[in-house]
């Protein structure tokens, strides 16, 4: 193939993703939260989404999770909210929601509580199976967001394969069989289908759906009694995402009414039931972004740039410069934009880089302008025929126009082309390096804000930038981990890369700890999680704090 791909760029009236009333689903608003980790408790505020569902006749107790997903929707399984052994929900009376929850049997200042105006159980569900697991709770007030009370994102299409491994949240059951008071997150990585079946076909052979998938560990960390309907998700640049209501898995062999922790949990597949959901829903859901987070809909118009040669993230650095954006393509409409676009440009015959790529996640695509899967919302796809195909193993970034027409293709994201002016990044002849802590991003966030404040991502090319980064490290007093900018773009330790610096090599000079780098997932550099201010790899979803450089 080519060794070239030009860049396609994308200017807005105002923002093409701006949510009405600067409200966005499925993110944290206290900024500060420490990371999870698998089966321990959170924070107040990690998982403002989570909902707690209580019986409240004849004695209230606590039944299930839940999870908002609108300014007056929680959505949940239907076992947990039908008359037990029948299809047909409960009174309304009977229920209560509870929201900005921590601690299970203790009140707080945080908590909502609301009664409902209805429950919709999917008409699939017969009470006798597991099909069609999912059910509707429609608040009687509309809830009011705050720092302990937001809506989780829903995925328009299914976001679950078995290379995710997404974050199950609930109550449940601990390993000494007693319910947690206090919230806890487990990470769950998810598996096919074939695997689920074949762990325990008594449990899953005849009761795994196509609307479902499977996920969890078999050693203990799983969801349990008091888990359903809680909810399993998935952060995708920042924005965290429903994918599965916990629904089912198999019972211990001692007690049938207690769950086994060494089988995998069975999901409903949230994108399955999209149209049900919007269907179901009171007649504002999915109009307003107060609702779902989503994006204000603003006219767009793109500019094809030739007459500068970069790599995908230079191309998006520079975007910025010019109050641009590397462009995201969501609609025909837009295509025709494209085409007219491209007709007018200095070389309409292409290649161009559009704004798609799944660096953070082999085959996961994303928008790198507006942290959205590609096809987000409207589902809109338009790969040429057998694309994505990530030849030759490091093909991670998105293109138009190899073949003709604006059809997508995945490339190298270190190919170079072109792009107009003179703007972008001027590197001052003495390094500084510049420590933040006003926020936890992840690895792409980190990126941004250093451009946002004139810098780069700091890079570490020899023993000097190590004493110095060391010393400006010493006068902040503050031990933290960071973010620096390397980046892995292949799948062997030979292809790290420094991002922020021409895609230059990490050859010569290296820093890494003992035994790392480690997992092929791990894309992304960080400092301060070992001694000595030494190299690990790291996922690029997790959020910490980043350091940039002059």
């Amino acid at each position: 193939m080519l060794r070239r791909t030009a860049l396609l760029t994308l200017v807005l009236c105002c923002s093409i993703f701006t949510a009405c009333g600067d409200q966005r689903c499925g993110v944290r608003q206290d900024k500060t939260r420490s990371l999870i980790t698998a089966g321990h408790n959170v924070q107040p505020g990690d998982y403002p989404w989570h909902a707690a569902i209580y019986q409240v006749l004849p004695l209230k107790h606590y039944i299930c999770g839940g999870t908002l997903v609108g300014q007056s929707v929680v959505i949940t399984s239907a076992h947990c909210v039908a008359v037990p052994g029948r299809r047909v929900a409960r009174s309304i009376d009977e229920l209560v929601v509870q929201l900005g929850k921590h601690l299970l049997n203790v009140r707080s200042d945080s908590e909502q509580e609301y009664g409902l105006s209805s429950i919709i159980v999917h008409e699939g569900f017969t009470g006798d199976n597991h099909g069609h697991d999912v059910a509707l709770l429609i608040t009687k007030d509309p809830v009011r967001y705050g720092k302990f009370v937001q809506p989780a994102c829903l995925p328009t299409f299914s976001l679950a394969n078995d290379r995710v491994v997404g974050t199950i949240v609930g109550w449940g059951y601990t390993e000494q069989s007693a319910v947690s008071n206090s919230l806890k997150a487990a990470g769950a990585p998810i598996v096919s289908q074939e695997l689920c079946r074949s762990s325990n076909l008594g449990a899953f052979g005849g009761s795994l759906t196509e609307e479902m998938f499977c996920a969890g560990y078999r050693n203990g960390t799983n969801a349990c009694n008091g888990d359903s309907g809680g909810g399993l998700f998935r952060n995708v640049r920042g924005s965290w995402f429903l994918l599965g209501i916990v629904s089912f898995t198999a019972a211990q062999e001692q007690d049938e009414n207690r769950c086994s922790s060494t089988d995998y949990t069975a999901f409903v597949d949230v994108a399955k039931y999209k149209r049900w959901i919007r269907n179901n829903s009171d007649p504002s859901f999915g109009t307003t972004c107060s609702d779902l987070g989503q994006p204000a809909k603003l006219k767009k118009q793109y500019f094809v740039h030739n007459n500068k040669e970069v790599t995908f993230l230079e191309a998006w650095r520079l975007c910025q410069s010019y109050g641009h954006r590397l462009a995201t393509v969501t609609s025909e409409e837009d295509n025709e934009l494209l085409e007219k676009a491209i007709a007018k440009s200095s070389n309409p015959k292409g290649p161009w880089y559009i704004g798609g790529t799944d660096l953070g996640s082999e085959g996961n695509f994303l928008w790198i302008s507006t942290n959205t899967p590609v096809g987000y919302l409207s589902g809109y796809l338009n790969y040429s025929p057998g694309q994505p195909d990530n030849a030759g193993g490091n093909e991670n970034c998105l293109e138009i126009g190899r073949w003709g027409g604006v059809v997508w293709n995945d490339v190298p994201c270190d190919w170079r082309q072109r792009i107009c002016g003179n703007g972008g990044f001027n590197p001052s002849p003495v390094k500084r390096y510049h420590v933040y802590h006003d926020q936890r991003v992840d690895f792409l966030g980190a990126w941004n804000a250093c451009l946002r404040n004139g810098q780069r991502m700091a890079t570490v090319t020899s023993a000097e930038d190590a004493t110095l980064l060391e010393e400006t490290l010493d006068k902040v007093h503050r031990k933290s981990i960071y973010y620096i900018g390397g980046m892995k773009l292949g799948d062997d330790n030979r292809s790290w890369f420094w991002v922020s610096h021409n895609f230059t090599k990490l050859t010569g000079y290296t820093n890494w700890n003992a035994g790392q780098p480690d997992i092929v997932e791990e894309r992304c550099l960080e400092i301060g999680r070992f001694a000595k201010w030494t190299w690990n790899d790291i996922s690029c979803h997790v959020a910490q704090h980043y350091i940039c450089e002059d």
